[in-house]
């Protein structure tokens, strides 16, 4: 690690004097929990700070990964609802790991009283930025590879053993309802992982955008621009507690914008959480089934 951060120093001098940033460089995080997980250092001091990301050697190339899938959804989305997607300072190599530079933004509060005031402030914006995406970024999936990408997740989850009796059942219960004609599925932009972690402070300084989004949402490695409506639903309201009639009013919304019947809402949630299963090599299978259980638990609460 110290050869990692002594080739920081003398690699990126330049592009951090040239980014308006001080040579002083902290450590945050040199591992991670898993394996994919980067490295993380504090750049620069005072307002003048920015947060350096670096892949970890067996994976060099998840930062540029990241950047490139994020890009991709800036450009997508469009001005507006791309502005919650940080553009990056500077981006490369070192090491032969790919790293970016990124402005520095602060996470919301670990503190429960502050964070209650802030969600309180900021899940209406979150949902109507949700709501926007949903409405104009709507695609039929009207073609056999499209109607595909549906059933093989739920033809997965429908048959994993390892998974609840009510998840299975769910999954079997969307794939009659694709498989006979009752469901039309659609796809729309897709984060894939929306919670509070994900999520960062905007300040003065940063160009404000027609719809005034007061946030900015980064992890962008694992979103899907044809991806699976719903799902970035149901994981803001397990971080931000959204009432049972606040899910309810908002799974509404988005199914009609949809065209789609309601009960759908669920069918769209397990095949979501089917691709999740499909790829259970790099999500731990204990955090999977918990994740399942959550997100149909809050479906139900929501009387979805």
């Amino acid at each position: 690690m110290f050869d990692l951060k002594s080739a920081i120093n003398d690699t990126l001098a330049n592009t951090f004097i040239e980014c308006g940033l001080s040579r002083d460089l902290s450590v945050i995080r040199t591992e991670s929990s898993v394996a994919d997980g980067t490295s993380i250092y504090a750049v620069g001091r005072g307002r003048n700070r920015a947060i350096l990301l670096v892949s970890p050697a067996k994976f060099p190339e998840v930062v540029s990964q990241d950047q490139a899938k994020a890009a991709a959804m800036r450009n997508y989305l469009g001005e507006e609802l791309g502005s919650v997607i940080l553009n990056p300072l500077a981006q490369g190599q070192i090491l032969n790991r790919s790293y970016a530079l990124m402005p520095f933004r602060r996470t919301y509060s670990d503190n429960r009283l502050f964070w209650a005031l802030q969600k309180h402030r900021m899940k209406r914006q979150v949902i109507e930025w949700l709501q926007a995406v949903n409405a104009r970024h709507r695609v039929i999936a009207d073609s056999a590879s499209d109607r595909e990408q549906f059933i093989r997740p739920l033809q997965y989850l429908s048959t994993m053993l390892t998974a609840d009796q009510n998840i299975r059942d769910a999954a079997s219960t969307a794939l009659d309802r694709l498989l006979t004609g009752k469901f039309p599925p659609c796809f729309v932009p897709m984060h894939n992982d929306l919670w509070k972690g994900n999520f960062l402070q905007r300040i003065r300084e940063d160009a404000s955008s027609k719809a005034g989004y007061r946030f900015f949402i980064i992890d962008w490695r694992g979103s899907r621009i044809n991806g699976f409506p719903i799902y970035d639903f149901v994981r803001v309201s397990l971080s931000y507690n959204l009432t049972p009639d606040e899910l309810n009013a908002s799974i509404v919304r988005a199914t009609a914008a949809l065209d789609c019947d309601p009960v759908d809402a669920l069918t769209y949630v397990t095949v979501a959480l089917g691709e999740i299963a499909l790829r259970v090599d790099q999500f731990p299978l204990d955090q999977f089934l918990q994740l399942a259980r959550d997100c149909i638990m809050e479906m139900q609460r929501a009387k979805i």
